[in-house]
């Protein structure tokens, strides 16, 4: 039987070593998006009242003068990894805080956080929202590190990754001089879609639609690549910020 000692001693490890405030770094941090004159801001981490701290201290930091709450809203994401524990394989749970808002500075002052430039847009209900990679990662179970190359890779690199990551290659469409092309991830009880556009050697949009969009689609696997490819509502979308392949 496993020691409640030892699980409390993992509990603290797994808690204690993220409580930094620092732009984001692998999972933790804070996120700062300009857009149109606001900025939406993320911050990931495992202990609740440690990120809503952290937060404010972000909004604080990117507007000197003062700001006003346009939006906030928080996030809870469950996980699991299995771990050794007393010569056993156990499954251990994990909690990650995600508190996001969007704010306007109460004048033009220069912030004092790192900006963030490339952004997803998250289609949903009657408004769109910045998010980033890290946000988007969490949504769909990948890493962060998988969906940032999503926004940056080559059409010849994206098409070998998705091909051989997801195995199933659903639809390419041909609209004047854009290609669509299609794939479905399956790994969870519900299936996630990619939709990559393409014009040349670079990626006009990356559409990714998560678990949630696709309960909305109304999903049917005899119809999922028209659905994918028509998704509008609570989906995430990205211009890629391409580099080509050799430059």
């Amino acid at each position: 039987m496993i020691s409640r000692l030892v699980l409390i001693f993992l509990a603290v490890i797994l808690t204690g070593c993220t409580a930094t405030y620092q732009p984001l770094k692998a999972k933790y941090g804070y996120v700062v998006i300009p857009k149109n004159g606001t900025y939406y801001i993320e911050y990931h981490g495992t202990d609740k009242v440690f990120v809503e701290e952290s937060w404010v201290k972000a909004a604080e930091e990117t507007c000197p003068d003062g700001f006003k709450t346009l939006s906030k809203w928080d996030e809870t994401i469950h996980g699991s990894f299995k771990s050794p524990v007393a010569g056993q394989m156990v499954s251990l749970g994990t909690r990650d805080f995600l508190l996001l808002g969007r704010i306007k500075c109460n004048s033009p002052m220069k912030p004092n956080t790192e900006l963030t430039n490339s952004a997803w847009t998250h289609l949903h209900q009657s408004q769109n929202d910045y998010v980033s990679s890290a946000y988007v990662a969490q949504k769909i179970n990948m890493t962060h590190r998988q969906v940032r190359f999503m926004a940056t890779a080559s059409v010849a690199e994206a098409i070998d990754y998705f091909d051989w990551k997801f195995e199933e290659v659903l639809k390419s469409s041909v609209n004047g001089e854009l290609t669509s092309k299609v794939w479905l991830k399956r790994d969870g009880a519900l299936p996630i879609g990619f939709v990559m556009t393409y014009k040349g050697d670079c990626p006009v949009e990356m559409k990714v639609v998560p678990p949630m969009a696709m309960v909305l689609l109304g999903f049917n696997t005899s119809k999922v690549s028209n659905s994918i490819l028509s998704a509008t509502h609570g989906v995430f979308k990205v211009k890629p910020n391409c580099i080509k392949l050799g430059k």
